[in-house]
Parts: C-alpha cells; sequence; structure tokens
C-alpha cells in the first residue's frame, strides 16, 4: 500500500528519552515522537536530570531525548558540548541552536543572580549521529 509521511520518516526501533514530566508542550513532543517509530513502534526510557539524557544520547543508549522548558542551560551545556563532538545535534523543541548568552543585567524583571535567564525556555531536542542516517545508533 501507499505510505503516509508519516511512516516514510520512521526509525524502527527509536528509543525516546524523556524526564517524568506533565508539561503539555512535552508530552505532544514525545507522541510525535513515538510516532516515528514504524510499525514495531518506539520505546520511551524515563531518565532523571538533564546530564543523564543527553549523556545516555551520546552513549547510544537512546536515541532521542526530550527535555520541557524548565532545563536549565547550566545543565545542558558541557554534555551538549559532549554529544556534539560525537556527532550529535541538541536543538530547542523548535529546530534551532540553543543559545548560551552571558548574564544580562535585568531579564523580566529578574536579577541576573537569580538565574532565571539559565532557563532553556523553548525545550530542549538532543539526538545522536544514528537518527540523522535514518536509523537507531544503539552501542
Amino acid at each position: 500500500g501507499a505510505s503516509s509521511a508519516s511512516s516514510s520518516a520512521a526509525v524502527e526501533g527509536l528509543t525516546v528519552a524523556t524526564g517524568d514530566s506533565a508539561d503539555p508542550v512535552l508530552a505532544s513532543a514525545k507522541r510525535a515522537a513515538l510516532g516515528c517509530g514504524g510499525p514495531a513502534g518506539a520505546r520511551v526510557a524515563t531518565i532523571g536530570g538533564a546530564g543523564a539524557k543527553l549523556l545516555a544520547c551520546a552513549q547510544g543508549r537512546v536515541d532521542l531525548t526530550l527535555m520541557h522548558f524548565k532545563t536549565s542551560k547550566w545543565d545542558t551545556c558541557a554534555p551538549e558540548a559532549l554529544l556534539k563532538a560525537l556527532g550529535g545535534k541538541v536543538t530547542d523543541l523548535f529546530g534551532a541552536p540553543l543559545v548560551h548568552p552571558t548574564p544580562p543585567p535585568n531579564l523580566d524583571g529578574a536579577r541576573a543572580e537569580d538565574g532565571a535567564w539559565l532557563g532553556n525556555r523553548l525545550g530542549v531536542v538532543a539526538s545522536n549521529g544514528g537518527l540523522e542516517a535514518g536509523r537507531p545508533h544503539h552501542a
């Protein structure tokens, strides 16, 4: 039969890591990612901590990592560098690179010391090099 756009983008054996957040946008992103698992479906790995999720992706234990809007840039910057060095990709939920700016003097009325500027306000998506080749990359 004819294949739909979603099945043509299927990645057999896909494993998606997320936390236990009940955020509705993250839940929607998770459903979309799981829909890319093809006929065999995709698996979910619940992993706590931004660094642990990114490390699992870098190690090839998971193919895709989804994180919510409260994830701190402080927690993602070092594992992001490691994942990128190994051929992976880290973006926000819209596909744009994460930006790690210097502390602003004032952001939305919060002082720079408060850390409000450290949030990845558009979420985090990470994938290892296998997804770009259309296949999972498990170690």
